[in-house]
């Protein structure tokens, strides 16, 4: 009878330890994406670091990311592009939480280089341009039944800009937090406009995750992109984008 007694002690002990037990900040965030469409490849590698070693809070960020990919099309009968691409950008943000909302606004500097290999006299976006960056995002804070999330930024590089719209649901299966909804997306530069209509599954887990454990989730999307113009947007066809974050 005392053993039990003592079993039991000390399991509640143990658990009220780990109930005080301090949730760990968080302070960085690094994340990654790809996508592929009809003749035309991007992937992107970045990081977000809170100053104050907390991303759930309100504070100043610093925001990097590197890209690189290619597309090719032919602007003619008998004339074929083929383009490799990268570039990066750099700066600071602050972000807000109010409202059940998260708010965040960047500045940063952004460079952006397209080799080129063929020719078209309707192309403007050719070799390299240094530019600055504005990037404004907001979405509903964790716990929220329903994700609203909206992103859009602009360049002066190439007069660039992407923006996305999401709506979702979130599921909760099995402890995966699933989210589905559709999106819509407007991208595009000084050679193209692009309109793109999908849907998105996010919250899914990653291998690192179901390995080691740790604050990662990865999300699909899939869908239509309409072009009109001439360059990095290619050919109207479907779009499948994968991307993937780490926090610690």
């Amino acid at each position: 009878m005392s053993f039990s007694r003592s079993t039991m002690s000390i399991g509640a002990v143990l658990m009220a330890a780990t109930l005080a037990a301090p949730v760990q900040a968080q302070s960085t965030v690094v994340f990654n994406s790809s996508e592929y469409k009809s003749d035309v490849k991007h992937s992107y590698l970045g990081l977000v670091h809170a100053f104050n070693r907390n991303l759930a809070s309100d504070g100043l960020l610093f925001r990097a990311m590197g890209s690189y990919g290619s597309y090719e099309y032919d602007p003619i009968v008998g004339t074929h592009v083929d383009t490799d691409h990268f570039g990066g950008e750099f700066g600071l943000g602050y972000q807000v939480y109010t409202g059940g909302m998260r708010f965040a606004a960047y500045a940063m500097a952004d460079y952006q280089n397209h080799d080129r290999e063929g020719l078209d006299p309707a192309s403007v976006v050719l070799d390299d341009d240094w530019g600055f960056k504005g990037q404004f995002e907001a979405e509903t804070a964790a716990g929220s039944p329903v994700y609203v999330g909206l992103i859009g930024n602009y360049s002066t590089a190439f007069d660039s800009y992407w923006s996305r719209a999401r709506v979702g649901w979130k599921l909760g299966s099995a402890g995966w937090n699933l989210t589905i909804g559709p999106e819509v997306m407007g991208l595009g530069n000084e050679d193209y406009d692009q309109i793109r209509y999908g849907a998105f599954v996010g919250g899914l887990p990653t291998i690192f995750s179901l390995i080691f454990g740790g604050d990662s989730k990865m999300a699909i999307s899939a869908g239509y992109a309409d072009s009109t113009g001439t360059g990095q947007g290619g050919e109207d066809s479907v779009y499948v984008t994968t991307s993937s974050s780490f926090k610690f």
